[in-house]
Parts: C-alpha cells; structure tokens; sequence
C-alpha cells in the first residue's frame, strides 16, 4: 500500500451527477513549465470526466502530454502563434459546442508585456466570447482576482483590451478556488468558490515509510535514527536561475550546515532535481543524496517519508500535499544584501557565506518568495520591517493570500533561522504544534465540496454574482 489515493469519483449525489451529465467543457491549460496548474487541472477533469461530463483541452505541449494519458484524442497542443492557437479553439468551440471554459491562468491579462510561450487571449479573443453561451470559470489558485479588477477599472491598462470588453469578461467570469493552498474557509471580501482538490490527509502506512527512510539513510550513522530532510526544486527555476546567472544553490549545503550546527542527530538532505546537485558538506555535517526527478508516486512516498520537506516556492503544491503528515518549510529572502550584512555584523558564518555569493555572482541575493523569481524592493523592505519577528508558521502567502499552513524560513536568517531549524528537528512541542495547525486546515479542508460538485453549481449559475470575477 502506498499514500492515500484521490478519493472515489463515484460519491456524491445524484443531482450532482446529473449536472455533470450536461457538461460539455473545454480546459484551457497553457503552463509551459510548471506542474502545480496542470496537476490540479487534470485532476478536476478527470472527476468531471467520472460523472459523464464532456471534456476537452486546449493545452501548453508540457500539460497536453500529461493531460493526453488520461483524455487520449480529446487533447489540442497549443503552439507559439495566437492567431493558430485562436483558430483552434474557435474550431473546437465549432465542433463541439462546450457549455463552459475553463482558464487555468490569465497572465495574458495580469502580465500583458511578458509573452507566453503558448499566447492565445487578446481583446479581439474577449471581444468574440462575448457570443459564447458558456459558463466561464477561472481556477484561481493564488487569488488573482483582485488584480483582474484593479487592471479593469484602469484605463491605461485595461487599454489593450478594451475596457468594456475587458469588464464583461471578469462579469461573466466565475471563480473556483482549489484547496490546499487556498483557505477552505470563509475569507471576507474574497472572491470565488472553495473546493477541495482531495481529501487529506495523505498517510503512508508504517512499513512503506520504514522501508522509503531505510533505502535512502541506510544501515550507516544515518540510519533509522537520523533526520531526512527532502528538498524540491523545480526544472524551470533551476533553468530561470542560469539564465539569471544566480548561483546561491552552489553554496546552499554550506548555508544549511551553518543552521544545523548543534543538531544532536545525523543529517540527511535530499535533493529532488534534474537541474540542481547539491555540494557534498565538506564539515561533515550534512550528508547529501543528489537525485534525478522522480516517478509521481515514488516522490510522494519520499516526502511523506520525511522529517522536513523544503521548497523555495512559495506557492508550490507540494507542501500542500504533506499537511498533516510532514512538516513543510518554505525558504524566502526578504531583506536586501545590504541589510543581511548589517544585521549579521563582521564575521560571522552567514555573513561569510553571503559575501562570497555576491563576490562570485553579483546581484545574486535579493528579495524573492518564489526563487529566482525578485520580488520589489520597496515591498520586501516594508513586510521584513513589519514582520522581523516572524519566523515559523505562517498562513499567508505571497503577502496577500490566506492559505494552508506552513512554516516560512528565512534563508540569510542568521540567528534565528539556526534556532527555527533546531525547533522544528529538536523539540517535540514543535511537530504537535504544527500538528494541531495542519489538523484545524484539514477539518476545514474535508468539510467542503469536492471540484466536480463546484464546477456544477459554477454552471448551473447559482449565486454566481457572488463569485464572479467582479
């Protein structure tokens, strides 16, 4: 037995299964790098697809391979032309008549100078949907609908679009809210339907877990009694950091050591990525297991498996996937190097680290909740003097995003990330705290509608100004 699966796509009411019935919906799903869109999207299809719906992709090369294994024949591969992609769809919308449209992003309209490898929405696109008898529905996974709004009543940015065009858009357009990462509970003022991807949480039987920490901490000092520490990363950050020419994860295994001098028990760290290899600790402190990308279900043993799974996004789904079963930490920066320095003093381990980062790459750290992606300056500088003190659990994301729960970790934290590392390793009133948490999220999680019951009540219009876009 491995971890808990999706949970039977066959419950539910009759009703629901009625509405599902009529569905006949087209997923426009045109992530080119990243999974976290896609993983969720397929999922949400599927559970349609289970209740005799109808469906359909229009989808990015990355998600149509994914998306094509489970809808083989009903997936369409976008291409780096709008006007191809536009008449693909306009062909499909001809052929088979969706009665709802999926968007799984819409960086065309929040990021309109950033062009995407797979274009396809432009005023002309919003214009013409306008004569489409279908629900629209955006899967907002980081509460994007605020921004929609603000660029709409702009009329400098909403230029290109049209503003009226624009506006009838975000009127007609219904939002759902997947859970994990989104809060599953009431948030005033927020805009959209929760539901819930899967149940959690996702447990590993006693054996399998034994079995997963014995083949990787071995018969060795770091067997059973050591600590697994997992650490992810994604191919396309680890591809936007060389293209940036930023190079801090060829000094993260000495930044780590520094915070885990003092930990009584041996340390394991394995690194989950194509792209990066971590350095092996030259103080012997930390042992590091370099590993290629893994198989879905041999990765999700592995990070239930852990004592700490690290990630670097902040809204990456695989911290959403370990609440209830292992302790996720997010590493971010928020302070410029100046002031690392300034608060480190002269001499210190971190302030070592941090010199010869910047002495070999320049520019290398700043401010960043999704690495390497920068965040601005002003803004960082601002919640790193508001929130200085919080290190540790934090239920926000992205400074604006009330979510499931995490740990946040500080990587130039000096002082006090060493004593959070320590907290969250050592001292047991740690994991039952972060425990408690993760349980309160989770009864609010399994408490909601599944995603095939909320795209059906999305179709059947009900409430629908409430959960519109505006």
């Amino acid at each position: 037995m491995g971890a808990t699966s999706v949970e039977n796509p066959r419950a539910g009411s009759s009703a629901r299964m009625s509405a599902c019935a009529q569905l006949r919906a087209i997923f426009l799903l045109s992530p080119s790098r990243a999974y976290g869109e896609i993983n969720v999207a397929v999922p949400l299809a599927k559970g349609l697809a289970d209740q005799r719906a109808e469906v359909w992709f229009l989808a990015s090369p990355l998600a149509a391979r994914i998306a094509t294994r489970h809808f083989p024949g009903r997936v369409f591969t976008m291409v780096p032309n709008r006007d191809v992609n536009q008449v693909t769809f306009w062909r499909m919308v001809k052929k088979y008549r969706p009665n709802m449209v999926v968007f799984s992003e819409l960086y065309e309209i929040l990021q309109p100078r950033r062009m995407p490898e797979c274009p396809l929405v432009d005023g002309q696109f919003l214009s013409d949907l306008d004569q489409v008898e279908a629900a629209l529905v955006f899967l907002d996974f980081i509460t994007h609908v605020p921004a929609l709004t603000e660029i709409a009543t702009c009329t400098e940015c909403a230029s290109q679009f049209g503003q009226a065009t624009l506006v009838r858009f975000l009127k007609r357009l219904r939002v759902v809210l997947p859970c994990p990462l989104n809060e599953p509970g009431d948030v005033p003022g927020r805009r959209g339907m929760p539901y819930r991807v899967r149940r959690l949480p996702l447990r590993l039987e006693a054996p399998v877990r034994e079995r997963v920490r014995g083949r990787v901490l071995g018969d060795t000092k770091y067997g059973s009694k050591g600590i697994l520490i997992v650490r992810t990363g994604s191919t396309w950050q680890a591809k936007l950091a060389k293209e940036y020419g930023v190079r801090v994860y060829n000094h993260f295994t000495e930044l780590l050591a520094a915070y885990l001098r003092g930990i009584r028990r041996p340390v394991t760290v394995v690194s989950v990525s194509d792209k990066q290899r971590l350095a092996r600790d030259r103080s012997g402190k930390v042992r590091v297991v370099n590993v290629s990308n893994l198989d879905p279900l041999e990765y999700q043993r592995l990070i239930l498996s852990a004592d700490l799974v690290l990630t670097d996004n902040q809204i990456g789904y695989t911290l959403a996937t370990t609440i209830g079963t292992a302790v996720g930490g997010v590493l971010v920066n928020s302070y410029e190097v100046q002031d690392i320095l300034q608060r480190e003093g002269y001499g210190t381990r971190i302030s070592r680290i941090v010199r010869r980062i910047e002495r070999e790459c320049p520019g290398s750290i700043y401010p960043h909740r999704i690495f390497p992606l920068p965040i601005d300056a002003d803004v960082a500088s601002g919640e790193a003097a508001e929130r200085v003190e919080h290190f540790g659990p934090e239920v926000v994301r992205l400074g604006r995003m009330l979510s499931s729960p995490y740990v946040k970790i500080e990587m130039y934290g000096g002082k006090r990330t060493a004593e959070l590392f320590h907290w969250l390793l050592e001292d047991p009133g740690a994991r039952k705290q972060l425990h408690e948490q993760d349980c309160a999220y989770i009864g609010r999680l399994n408490a909601i509608e599944d995603g095939p019951t909320v795209l059906s009540r999305a179709f059947e219009g009900n409430q629908a100004g409430v959960h519109t876009a505006w």
